[in-house]
């Protein structure tokens, strides 16, 4: 039996730490890798690993790269966990950990692996890649194509992988039945996620007799940091000012999404910024809702225009929210369980993920992998 410690620097559950906990529960099905998860700060991530008995370690020693003494006192601690744990395989979650992780891992026999899950390009992107390393996984073929053209060298001896982030499949066609017709946006709230747009473009259709009364927004996430806290107050500022609080709700962190998704008829996504994947874009496929999403980054491996979703331009000029208020009353309009093309682009949809981006494939991708290294 082989040995994976995975390593997050973050407490929250995002994307990245959502893959972790999800490879591990997928680990623990088989007698093949023994698995455990090493964050930098205690949150609710270590909480929700423990919640399903992952092995799960928490640092006691917090730290900034920039603070070198309590950086040299968490390498140590670093040091001694890698000793006592022997893991065969070192799963570093982003740059961060990669470059922390560096010093307390000179000298051990484990394959150290980076799993890139983006965003690509920035400071430490370009730092971590001059650390020795074995393979880097990425979660999409738009991350490693732009990961590669970003750093400063080719990489020679390191293997690369592309590694499909799995989401459950949801069998039941069971779906709340709504009075109208329940548009959500999921995600963290800031800025790059770009709920400001959506917002925007619905409050063009408050006047609209026929549309307005037909439907409703859900706002689901949370914003973490000082500036997205000032973000989220935006947007409630513009509701209140457009007047349009009665067609928006912010629903906050949901720990229970598939009640979220089971309500929800499409899903809105309009990031400004390449995401490397966009993990809720596939959720809402799985859970059978038809997707706007944005032309840009990894979202362009599952979402097809007029096959599997619609795809949205996003060029941030005030195009978008025209453009975006014509989309979101077209489907208004139009939108049916009955509806043969929209149901169409669902089916589609359901059907890639069955297929390519299910826990067990993306597990066996993962196994595969780590077995090559």
């Amino acid at each position: 039996m082989k040995n994976v410690l995975y390593i997050s620097p973050n407490s929250y559950v995002g994307g990245a730490e959502k893959f972790i906990i999800t490879a591990c529960k997928e680990h623990d099905k088989n007698t093949h890798l023994k698995s455990a998860i090493l964050f930098f700060s205690e949150g609710p991530g270590p909480q929700l690993a423990r919640s399903f008995n992952i092995k799960t370690v928490v640092l006691t020693k917090s730290f900034r790269l920039s603070k070198p003494i309590k950086y040299l006192r968490a390498a140590w601690e670093l040091r001694k966990i890698f000793k006592e744990l022997r893991p065969d395989y070192i799963h570093l979650s982003m740059p961060y950990s990669v470059i922390a992780c560096f010093i307390p891992m000179i000298g051990l026999k484990a394959k150290k692996i980076w799993f890139q899950h983006g965003p690509v390009g920035g400071r430490l992107d370009r730092i971590a890649s001059f650390i020795p390393l074995d393979a880097i996984f990425y979660n999409s073929n738009d991350t490693k194509k732009r990961h590669l053209e970003s750093v400063p060298f080719s990489y020679s001896n390191i293997k690369h992988f592309v590694i499909n982030l799995g989401v459950e499949i949801i069998e039941s066609k069971d779906k709340k039945k709504n009075s109208k017709i329940f548009f959500s946006s999921v995600g963290r709230i800031c800025k790059s996620k770009g709920q400001l747009l959506t917002l925007q473009a619905i409050s063009k259709l408050k006047d609209i007799k026929g549309i307005s009364d037909k439907i409703h927004l859900n706002i689901v996430g949370t914003a973490n940091s000082p500036s997205d806290l000032k973000y989220l107050k935006e947007l409630q500022d513009f509701c209140h000012k457009n007047i349009i609080e009665s067609l928006v709700t912010f629903l906050g962190h949901q720990d229970d999404m598939r009640s979220v998704y089971k309500s929800t008829d499409i899903l809105i996504h309009t990031p400004n910024i390449p995401e490397a994947f966009g993990l809720v874009i596939a959720e809402a496929m799985a859970n059978k809702i038809l997707v706007i999403g944005p032309d840009l980054g990894g979202v362009r491996d599952i979402l097809i225009h007029h096959k599997t979703g619609i795809v949205f331009p996003i060029t941030q000029n005030e195009d978008d929210i025209v453009h975006l208020s014509e989309l979101i009353m077209e489907i208004a309009n139009n939108f049916s369980s009955e509806n043969s093309i929209y149901q169409k682009y669902i089916n589609n949809a359901f059907d890639l993920i069955t297929s390519k981006y299910s826990l067990k494939s993306m597990n066996t991708q993962l196994e595969n992998a780590y077995d090559q290294l």
